[in-house]
């Protein structure tokens, strides 16, 4: 079929075929290569790029929990809360006190959402 469609042709015509063939097929095929290596090379950026965030932010949660562990060992250890006989006598208001200044030495790190009632139990 494509041969004797080429046959049919004349010399004008088959030239002009040849020379738009000749110069479409070499900007087709630089432009995908480019294409190819352009796409590849953004999509490993951004993979690396987000890898990067996830890793900062993973790190940041992790001694965000560490120093919040720490508060809570240091806030158990408070002679207040840890000691039962201090405990027993301390008042509510003491306990309270007591709170209150570790979430003023937080700096508003600590909103406490509990019912006092059950923090000072």
């Amino acid at each position: 079929m494509i041969a004797h469609f080429w046959k049919t042709l004349d010399l004008r015509k088959k030239t002009t075929l040849v020379a738009i063939t000749m110069s479409t097929l070499p900007v087709l095929l630089i432009g995908s290569v480019s294409y190819y290596f352009a796409n590849r090379s953004i999509t490993q950026r951004i993979t690396e790029e987000q890898a990067a965030q996830t890793f900062d932010m993973s790190d940041k949660v992790k001694r965000s929990l560490e120093e919040r562990y720490v508060d809570i060992k240091q806030m158990a250890n408070l002679s207040i809360f840890a000691d039962p006989r201090l405990r027993k006598i301390a008042t509510p208001e003491e306990k309270d006190r007591t709170l209150q200044q570790i979430m003023e030495a937080s700096e508003g790190l600590y909103n406490w959402t509990l019912d006092k009632k059950q923090l000072l139990a």
